[in-house]
């Protein structure tokens, strides 16, 4: 018996882990890409020529787009998260 709670320690440590490592990892993109786009004008100004056109959309167009941009954000976070969570299957199977 004792063996098996070691078991689920470690199976918990293991996933721990996993999720402090991927925030980590999320949070030091989200900071890299914020510090990127206050160094550049350009992007600063292209960003303030999306929000001009996204602020003349009418309701329709901005659900669509808002739609579009969400699925877009959920797709590159999910295929992230489920790489590093390969990655750490591999590694534990290892």
């Amino acid at each position: 018996m004792p063996s098996r709670k070691i078991g689920q320690k470690s199976w918990f440590r293991r996933i721990l882990l996993l999720f402090l490592i991927a925030a980590c990892v999320a949070n030091g993109q989200a900071k890299d890409l914020q510090e990127e786009a206050m160094r550049s004008s350009k992007k600063s100004r292209l960003l303030g020529v999306f929000t001009e056109k996204f602020d003349g959309l009418p309701p329709s167009g901005k659900f669509a787009t808002s739609a579009v941009a969400g699925f877009v954000g959920s797709r590159v976070t999910l295929r992230s998260f489920v790489s590093a969570a390969k990655i750490a299957g591999a590694t534990f199977i290892a």
